[in-house]
């Protein structure tokens, strides 16, 4: 694969699970994105992109945030991004974690 050879998901595919840290409901639906957007969570209708300058802690699980809205436990879903080479993504976030599923990041590689 060269540089400029950027990849999404092919569909939308949504996730649905406890948070590890909340023990509450979480909901994410992933969209396909255009070329150069970058990972993108979105958390009421705030856009928090995935790089290191919105990360605002690293205690027990990686959160990312901006304007008050923070999404926790991401670093399960951005490990399957990285294996699977998708650069481009939307995820809709309902809740303040990304759900924990098994534990890995099996399930996301599977369905993405």
């Amino acid at each position: 694969m060269t540089p400029n050879n950027q990849l999404t998901v092919a569909s939308c595919v949504s996730f649905e699970g406890i948070g590890v840290h909340t023990g509450k409901l979480n909901y994410i639906k992933i969209h396909p994105a255009d070329e150069n957007t970058g990972i993108i969570f979105v958390k009421n209708r705030n856009e928090i992109k995935a790089t290191i300058k919105n990360v605002v802690s690293t205690i027990s699980s990686t959160t990312i945030g901006k304007d008050g809205e923070t999404i926790s436990t991401i670093e399960h879903l951005m490990a399957a991004f990285y294996g699977l080479g998708i650069d481009n993504a939307i995820i809709t976030v309902k809740g303040s974690e990304i759900p924990i599923l098994d534990g890995s990041s099996r399930i996301f590689l599977r369905k993405c």
